[in-house]
């Protein structure tokens, strides 16, 4: 999976998609190429269609940023707080995990890992994540295609034990999680 890391101020974007699913896109031959000609076109295009419609243009954050994960490159961004950094990163993922959710070939398992040192920002990230997800499945909707029913989860030390279980029955595509429940997946024998 990928892995997300945010520190308020800076993100650490640590990698590709596995190489099981998606993840031999993510070579600099073949990755989730940004098209030439809009500086927020993305593969999949109703996540570009979105993006287009939400923002025009990228501020240089994004732009940086999602032409390095594009590139498969290792990310450390530091940018002032609003500039954009983690929804740069998200924009990519959701590009991938919507081509392959429309090509039929999104698994039931976790994509992307985003690891948080406060609980608080996880669920602002969780919370934050819903406005693209909507206006992706919006113009998924209008270009007449279906939704990717992309699912997202928290994880933190205050997971009720049935959403524990459900996320286990029906894996999240992204995982928004602590450090420490992080460590607690790892070594729980239902999430290996």
């Amino acid at each position: 999976a990928a892995v997300w890391v945010s520190v308020p101020g800076v993100a650490v974007w640590a990698g590709a998609l596995s190489a099981e699913g998606c993840g031999a896109r993510w070579s600099a031959a073949g990755g989730v190429a940004l098209v030439a000609g809009s500086p927020c076109t993305l593969r999949a295009p109703p996540v570009s269609g979105w993006c287009v419609a939400a923002f025009g243009a990228l501020t240089p954050a994004r732009e940086k940023a999602m032409a390095a994960i594009t590139a498969g490159e290792h990310l450390l961004l530091a940018s002032p707080t609003g500039s954009g950094k983690t929804l740069a990163g998200f924009l990519v993922l959701l590009s991938e995990l919507t081509r392959l959710a429309h090509e039929g070939q999104l698994e039931e398992r976790p994509y992307v890992v985003y690891v948080s040192p406060l609980k608080a920002l996880v669920n602002d990230v969780a919370k934050n994540l819903q406005r693209p997800l909507d206006g992706i499945a919006s113009t998924c909707g209008s270009m007449g295609l279906p939704d990717p029913r992309i699912r997202v989860a928290i994880r933190t030390g205050d997971t009720m034990p049935g959403e524990r279980a459900k996320q286990l029955r029906k894996p999240p595509h992204i995982m928004v999680t602590t450090p420490e429940s992080l460590a607690l997946l790892l070594a729980s024998e239902g999430w290996r």
